[in-house]
């Protein structure tokens, strides 16, 4: 059974998932799309590329990115019913027999490989200071009717996440790493302060505070340790080798 699942969160629904929505109502209703089940979802960090629509099918599952009101028909048609995705429009895909993501890209053709891979890897930045944004600093709490409070909102989103971000290099910069650290960790990158570290130190500055300045820095520390020694551990679980039969 083909399951089509449509990203309906507050960036979605800013991008038109309402009416994407609409139309594979209105397209699954036609014969030939019986036991088709559509559904919806929140938003899963790729804000960027909205509207998201998933299609599944027992094992496998394709996702689409930026999915129009007019794209929904070839969707449709293609691939729910004829079984042939529409690769152009793919964001990423896993088949059944493993993993497999790839990124469309309109740069040249002259374009190296070395800036197609660091335009690549700065999608993780976007993504995590989306993610940040939502579950860290209140984007997703937004409750108005009016364009004007959105403004305001976002306003006070974008400062927060500055003050987070000075936060972060002043403390990169009053705290060089000993360069040791990763030799003694064995891995090749240290974890940066993270949002839920920064809160950690407000709460040694606000008012009534709860901890102490020295206790919200060895909490800190602790838990950049910890996340350090976790993705040591999953490196090596992603690099171990495959026993032999």
């Amino acid at each position: 059974m083909n399951v089509i699942t449509v990203g309906t969160g507050t960036c979605g629904v800013a991008a038109g998932a309402n009416k994407v929505l609409d139309e594979f109502k209105r397209g699954i209703s036609e014969p030939g799309f019986n036991g088709v089940k559509l559904g919806e979802t929140g938003c899963i960090g790729m804000c960027y590329s909205e509207v998201l629509v998933e299609v599944s099918k027992d094992d496998q599952k394709y996702l689409y990115g930026n999915v129009t009101p007019d794209r929904v028909g070839k969707i449709l048609t293609d691939h729910v019913l004829n079984g042939r995705p529409v690769e152009e429009w793919l964001v990423n895909r896993r088949a059944a027999d493993g993993d497999c993501t790839y990124t469309l890209s309109n740069a040249s053709r002259d374009t190296s490989v070395e800036r197609l891979a660091w335009l690549q890897c700065q999608r993780y930045f976007a993504e995590r200071a989306n993610q940040d944004a939502k579950s860290e600093v209140g984007w997703d709490e937004l409750q108005a009717q009016k364009y004007r409070a959105w403004e305001h909102h976002l306003a006070l989103t974008v400062l927060a996440t500055w003050f987070i971000a000075e936060t972060k290099l002043e403390w990169a910069e009053q705290h060089p790493r000993d360069p040791l650290l990763p030799r003694q960790f064995d891995t090749d990158i240290l974890p940066a302060l993270s949002v839920a570290n920064v809160r950690t130190l407000l709460r040694a500055t606000m008012p009534l505070p709860q901890l102490t300045p020295g206790g919200a820095v060895s909490l800190v520390v602790e838990h950049l340790v910890n996340r350090t020694r976790s993705r040591k551990s999953r490196m090596k679980s992603q690099h171990k080798p495959n026993s032999l039969p």
